[in-house]
């Protein structure tokens, strides 16, 4: 368990300890800006208080985080760790001494320092993990990571509450968060070094080149920057959401501060649920298929919630959240939003990790926190917008919701694999009970070839819903040309074949895609039987591998599906055994080498492996 190991445990105490504090220390100020105004030395009304402090915190991660993700690709992460949490500690001592004083200006100050701190924590935060998980621990250290920062999002914001409502707590308020700094500042020395790959090629960029360079890093490959695109978008919606719940408490809900914190804490411990549940969905692998159900989810909760907003605002007496029946209702709706954001966010960001280039990881993801920021601040400035335009607040939540739904759909429209995935997914993982084992046979990066047998019509999508990387499935070109089904063959991208006699151009175009798609590092799949079984049994393999072979000698990987025999999707003709529920499994051997394949013993192969327990 990555919990247990020290490479994961150090390094997830000390973010996790950062997110409370960051949340203790901006919720304690929203609290006293809210409900003690009158202790500081300003005129500001608390709308532009609240929006000042919001801008000052976002903006840095737009000016440093691409300078961030330099520094983290070119120095050793786990000291850089160290660096930026001694840098922590230093600024919430400078915050104690403003919060003793009433200072406002310098809180406002440390604001900033404090989103500067974050901007440059965040690119290293999120390199970190692909520097020292497996692929297949990336998923769970992603939702781990991302449970644990809302869950201490909640714990902070719960606690800044409690604090603040102590009478005379003003010496309390301004230490606990230097303890909580110098907690995680110890932690770190605990983490193990990364040496970096290239330390001689790192120049001092200005921000402005730091930035392009990352957004030029980001872009190289379609679907990391539509990943980072998608992320940008959440929070969007999040903030806002989230910025327009202390107007939503007060005047909308009639809730007190604590019923405030409360809403805060329900939303981020439903991302935080969200987080560890997509961990479990996904088998541990990166399943972008998630992605569409989060976005679903996440407008439909929004919109939910809404209803239960009246229009008008409210004036009487405050009531404790608990005995706001209107609220509890809204706080359930805000916490299931949150609940299929984790779904939406968690995939996304483990995408990135594993689909960037290695050697620029933490400047792509500097790129991904720079254009959060500027999409947070797009939302302030639509927040600001449609309030001087006369709407009411509640109306910002059924747009959020609204808005989320259009832009989703035009993402999948640009990169139908998230759609597809999400079918894939949905139907296997409802449908069926799945096993599959040797899936540590299928490379992480790299061309090769995988041959399975062929059982029933489901077959490709069984085997897509298994392997978590793309797959170029060959298939007969009238099957591919079906329109019920064209959709989802082209959008996975299949490549059609005929015989050499039945269609020459067809047979020659098929080779032709199959190697151009193997020079490009994917992985082909291939069912060497040529049609499906006709009796359960797994017949003679045709040659037409090895011609493929003569052109892109790659590893060949056998891999043998059971279970799905006598399914409606198999000419077996009686359909008595039910589908729902049905068991089946897939048996992944190990790679054999392109010199080495033999049709007959391919088969052998094959035929053994479906005979594993």
């Amino acid at each position: 368990m990555l919990l247990t190991t020290r490479k994961f445990l150090p390094y997830f105490t000390a973010q996790a300890l950062g997110a409370f504090n960051d949340n203790l220390f901006k919720q304690l100020l929203v609290l006293l800006f809210t409900y003690q105004a009158a202790r500081f030395d300003t005129q500001l009304s608390l709308a532009t208080v609240t929006n000042l402090a919001s801008g000052l915190f976002i903006a840095p991660f737009a000016l440093f985080s691409g300078l961030g993700g330099h520094l983290a690709d070119h120095f050793n992460k786990a000291r850089l760790i160290q660096v930026l949490k001694a840098t922590e500690l230093l600024i919430m001592l400078l915050a104690a001494y403003g919060l003793v004083q009433a200072n406002f200006w310098l809180l406002m100050g440390c604001v900033f320092l404090i989103g500067t701190q974050s901007a440059f924590f965040g690119p290293v935060k999120y390199a970190y993990l692909p520097a020292t998980l497996a692929t297949t621990e990336i998923m769970a250290g992603n939702a781990l990571i991302e449970s644990v920062t809302f869950i201490m999002i909640l714990l902070g914001t719960l606690t800044a509450g409690v604090l603040v409502s102590i009478k005379g707590s003003t010496l309390l308020l301004a230490l606990i968060p230097c303890l909580v700094a110098l907690i995680g500042l110890g932690v770190t020395f605990w983490i193990p070094g990364i040496p970096t790959k290239h330390p001689s090629s790192f120049e001092l960029n200005n921000l402005w080149r730091s930035n392009v360079t990352g957004f030029k890093q980001a872009r190289q490959t379609r679907s990391v920057w539509l990943s980072i695109l998608g992320i940008s978008w959440f929070w969007f919606i999040g903030a806002m959401v989230l910025a327009q719940l202390p107007d939503l408490a007060q005047h909308h809900l009639r809730l007190d501060s604590a019923g405030l914190t409360w809403l805060m804490g329900l939303f981020s411990v439903g991302v935080g649920l969200g987080s560890l549940f997509s961990e479990k969905l996904s088998g541990k692998q990166v399943e972008i298929g998630l992605v569409p159900l989060g976005s679903a989810g996440l407008s439909l909760f929004l919109l939910l919630a809404w209803r239960h907003l009246p229009d008008q605002v409210l004036i009487n007496t405050p009531l404790p959240f608990w005995h706001n029946e209107q609220a509890i209702r809204f706080g359930i709706n805000l916490a299931l939003a949150g609940l299929f954001g984790g779904f939406y966010t968690v995939p996304l960001y483990a995408l990135i990790q594993t689909r960037a280039d290695k050697a620029h990881v933490a400047s792509v993801i500097g790129t991904n926190n720079v254009l959060n920021a500027i999409f947070m601040v797009l939302a302030a400035g639509l927040g600001l917008l449609c309030h001087g335009l006369g709407f009411q607040t509640p109306a910002l939540v059924l747009f959020a919701g609204l808005f989320n739904l259009v832009v989703a759909a035009y993402i999948y429209s640009l990169v139908p694999e998230f759609l597809w995935r999400f079918i894939v997914w949905a139907l296997v993982h409802t449908v069926y009970r799945f096993k599959v084992k040797g899936l540590q046979h299928i490379p992480d990066t790299g061309p090769c070839i995988v041959v399975c047998n062929h059982i029933g019509f489901s077959d490709a999508v069984v085997l897509a819903a298994a392997i978590r990387r793309p797959l170029r499935f060959i298939m007969y070109y009238k099957i591919f040309q079906m329109r019920a089904l064209g959709w989802f063959f082209r959008t996975a991208k299949a490549i059609p074949i005929a015989g050499r006699q039945e269609d020459p151009a067809v047979f020659e175009a098929a080779f032709r895609q199959v190697k151009a798609a193997l020079d490009d590092g994917e992985v082909v799949c291939l069912f060497p039987e040529g049609k499906l079984t006709s009796d359960g049994e797994i017949g003679e393999f045709k040659p037409g591998l090895l011609k493929i072979l003569e052109h892109s000698p790659v590893p060949v990987i056998p891999m043998a599906l059971g279970g799905l025999w006598g399914s409606v999707f198999t000419r077996k003709t009686r359909f008595k055994e039910k589908e729902w529920g049905r068991p089946i499994d897939l048996q992944i051997g190990p790679a054999i080498d392109a010199t080495d394949v033999d049709m007959e013993a391919l088969r052998d192969r094959v035929i053994e492996l479906r005979t594993r327990p």
